[in-house]
């Protein structure tokens, strides 16, 4: 997303820059592989996906401004996200790292009427939400998932807390 944004003073420049994904996706009812890629420096959002079926392996995304991985799955699924680093996500609002103004600066929102797995993924380094997913518990399996120095909080579901980085009270059964 280098050559794509507009940057002053060595920082991005929302007011100039794009403000799109650098990958959008869409099908219905075909399913949608995307592995072994780099996404780096989006200016708003950097990888999003929707549709019925989604693989998404291997992959890198670093250094986003909004969100790194949006997926909406409304297939049966389930949608597989495995292997990937999710690193630097940031709320370019003032409310950064305090969950209030909104959810922007989010590493993965997983969103829809389908099932997730989760497999093996480093997510850390969120303004906001390392991961914020808006649908029930039962359609989301995690498994060896690494968290870390996510300000707002490692991951919840839009309803109330699953896990809480401050103290681990509270926390997700994979």
């Amino acid at each position: 997303g280098f050559t794509w944004n507009n940057y002053q003073n060595g920082s991005l420049d929302l007011n100039t820059s794009p403000l799109a994904p650098l990958l959008d996706l869409g099908a219905n009812e075909a399913p949608i592989t995307v592995r072994n890629c780099l996404f780096v420096n989006g200016s708003e959002n950097a990888v999003k996906i929707s549709a019925s079926l989604v693989l998404f392996e291997n992959n890198v995304i670093a250094n986003t401004s909004g969100d790194a991985l949006i997926v909406i799955a409304n297939g049966a699924g389930p949608a597989v996200i495995r292997g990937n680093t999710f690193l630097f996500a940031c709320d370019p609002t003032q409310h950064a790292g305090t969950g209030q103004s909104s959810s922007r600066g989010t590493l993965l929102q997983l969103k829809g009427r389908g099932s997730y797995l989760l497999e093996a993924n480093v997510i850390g380094f969120a303004d906001n939400y390392g991961m914020r997913i808006a649908l029930p518990q039962d359609n989301v399996t995690l498994k060896d998932n690494v968290f870390g120095v996510n300000l707002f909080n490692h991951l919840c579901d839009c309803q109330y807390l699953f896990a809480d980085g401050s103290n681990w009270a509270r926390r997700v059964e994979a």
